[in-house]
């Protein structure tokens, strides 16, 4: 059951095809994360600063974490899909390539 070369060459430039559609939107999710590790960041030196906690700096902590949660979810959602995708794709090239 050896199978061409062609198969996998096929199968990575569908993955790197869609990798590169999706280019922007991984990027915006990182920078979300960045925004959200900045936000903590600065609720934290509020926190050690005043020494007690506010209601801005929950709203900061609590958004900042569902933020990243939301792009965390969002990246696995992709790379789940993705790998979906190409498994499909060696599955289909490997039916066509047997019969």
């Amino acid at each position: 059951m050896h199978q061409p070369p062609d198969l996998i060459e096929r199968t990575l430039d569908a993955l790197e095809r869609l990798m590169k559609m999706f280019a922007f939107e991984r990027v915006l999710y990182l920078a979300c994360t960045v925004i959200s590790f900045a936000m903590l960041m600065i609720s934290l030196a509020i926190l050690f600063q005043s020494g007690q906690i506010s209601v801005p700096q929950l709203g900061m902590i609590f958004g900042a974490s569902g933020l990243i949660a939301a792009s965390a979810a969002r990246v696995s959602f992709f790379l789940n899909k993705s790998f979906d995708l190409i498994s499909l794709i060696i599955q289909q090239l490997s039916q066509g390539k047997d019969s």
